[in-house]
């Protein structure tokens, strides 16, 4: 399958042509355009300027992705990307996957007011993911249009893994012996790199780039999340979906990460620091790969330099407030977030699903609180099944939004509700993670004409709350001031009255009761990895 193109379009930065084409769908389509360069493994990339003027960039191809294993999660939810150029077509690259996508309408340059853009960042706990055909953005700018707000959609990749989330002392050493600024987070920091390239030339292509909304799901979220609390002003709004609650890796616990793969790679501790680390740029691709294991998740580290609020040991829950440049945020979850271990749970024992708190929070008595909290404590194997969901949503998803509702910027709250009715889908009857993103989307199999009239409801409804939020109105009433949550279900979406007495709120009274229980989400799922992958 081709990205279809029924003629050429060209847009002009600074006397540099960059020539893309008009979907069937009646967009502008500039893809695979790179916006910064990587001068070597782990080393800051640096924003790319234009060609001499007179050069012509080709973006009517998706640029490649980062490397990164095989990610069997997707394949389960397979069904919601039919109709889409197959993610398997598209190359990875560690050096050439730092580019961008742009998605206008075709007259976008031509009107008197400059757009809104938003800016996507995908999620796939910063291992897994691109920003390619999964987030297409033809149907939803076709949608805007169509509303009469128009506006421009961004997409991006940025280093994964190992890639773009490893640190260590000897990077650091390294680093500061080149002259350059130390970044833990480099996939953080080509993110930023995004958001400048963005800012310096989205008005080539129609949008303002003093209207700037940040938006992401799942590490995306986070991701979006942690560059509206930073010191540097390169967004306004931000539209969070499942942000993790997830504390930052510690320094101690980044360097026994970079100690075990250089363990990997056959070297022992007494190398040096440049052994160690040429001995790691000279991993391939799938020795990277490999060497990741089992993990669903890289954690960001610790970084004081871009996350200036709070101390390293707290999650992002604790934040006292916003920078005064962030005007509103949007922020939910799924009902059934962790549905993906449901359906192995649901097989076990009330007894073994018991021990995999136990095994997982090795504080004891924090284990016993959560089985009692969460009703575990039973014989009753659909009682515990029940309750090990809840608790792996709070922890990991839920309380998030409510926690920040309650800070100094008008912020609305959602609970995405819609069940996926496929009869062939191992999800089935659950609104679980990373079902929302294909309906934001609007992608043909969840949106399209075939697709069940359910589905069709919850995109029209999801894309059109986007697209007000946009434009600086609030989807729907704020929290901040009704206390009132919207359940995003289709033609049954409404607002209803959130409840004080959430469970999770029993673990959060203080901050370090608040980091306990989100480094017990992370041990759960930490734990659960070897059973799901």
């Amino acid at each position: 399958m081709t990205v279809e193109r029924s003629n050429r379009i060209d847009t002009f930065i600074r006397g540099t042509t960059i020539r893309g084409f008009l979907s069937s769908e009646e967009v502008a389509n500039y893809l695979g355009i790179r916006y910064a360069e990587i001068p070597s493994r782990f080393r800051n990339a640096r924003l790319l300027d234009l060609p001499t003027p007179g050069g012509i960039i080709d973006a009517t191809a998706y640029g490649p992705r980062c490397p990164q294993p095989h990610n069997a999660g997707r394949d389960r939810r397979k069904h919601l990307y039919e109709g889409i150029l197959p993610v398997s077509s598209i190359p990875t690259s560690e050096f050439a996957c730092l580019n961008l996508n742009v998605y206008t309408p075709p007259n976008a340059k031509g009107l008197l007011a400059k757009l809104p853009v938003v800016v996507w960042i995908h999620g796939g706990g910063f291992i897994f993911g691109e920003g390619c055909s999964e987030y297409d953005g033809n149907h939803l700018i076709r949608q805007a249009v169509t509303l009469g707000k128009p506006f421009v959609f961004v997409t991006i990749n940025y280093r994964l893994g190992f890639y773009g989330f490893l640190s260590s002392r000897e990077l650091e050493a390294e680093a500061l012996q080149l002259g350059e600024e130390y970044c833990p987070n480099q996939g953080l920091r080509d993110q930023r790199l995004a958001l400048q390239w963005v800012k310096a030339n989205i008005e080539f292509f129609g949008g303002d780039p003093s209207n700037v909304t940040i938006a992401g799901q799942s590490a995306g979220g986070f991701a979006a999340l942690s560059h509206l609390v930073t010191n540097v002003p390169l967004c306004h709004r931000g539209w969070i979906m499942s942000s993790t609650l997830s504390p930052f890796e510690g320094v101690e616990e980044c360097q026994k990460t970079f100690d075990g793969l250089v363990s990997s790679s056959g070297l022992g501790a007494s190398a040096s620091d440049s052994t160690k680390l040429s001995a790691l740029r000279s991993l391939t691709p799938e020795q990277m790969n490999r060497f990741l294991g089992n993990r669903m998740l890289m954690r960001p580290a610790w970084d004081s330099k871009q996350f200036t609020y709070q101390d390293q040991a707290s999650p992002i829950s604790c934040i006292s407030g916003f920078p005064s440049w962030v005007k509103g945020l949007t922020i939910g979850w799924a009902h059934d977030e962790f549905a993906m271990f449901h359906r192995i749970w649901k097989s076990w024992s009330a007894e073994k699903l018991k021990k995999v708190i136990t095994s997982a929070v090795l504080d004891p008595e924090l284990a016993g609180k959560i089985l009692q909290v969460y009703q575990m404590d039973t014989d009753s194997q659909e009682q515990a099944v029940r309750g090990l969901l809840d608790f792996s949503t709070d922890s990991f998803y839920a309380a998030l939004p409510v926690k920040l509702a309650d800070r100094n910027v008008p912020t609305s709250v959602y609970r995405f509700d819609q069940i996926d009715p496929f009869e062939e889908s191992v999800y089935r009857g659950y609104a679980y993670h990373c079902l929302d993103t294909p309906l934001l989307c609007r992608l043909p199999g969840v949106a399209g004409p075939q697709a069940p009239s359910s589905l069709r409801a919850t995109a029209d409804f999801f894309s059109r709350s986007l697209t007000e939020f946009l434009y600086g109105n609030p989807p729907w009433e704020c929290f901040n001031d009704s206390g009132k949550v919207m359940l995003v279900n289709g033609e049954q979406s409404g607002l209803v009255d959130w409840p004080n007495d959430g469970r999770w709120k029993q673990f959060m009274v203080t901050k370090e009761g608040a980091i306990q229980f989100a480094n017990a989400g992370c041990a759960l799922v930490s734990y659960m990895a070897d059973f799901y992958m």
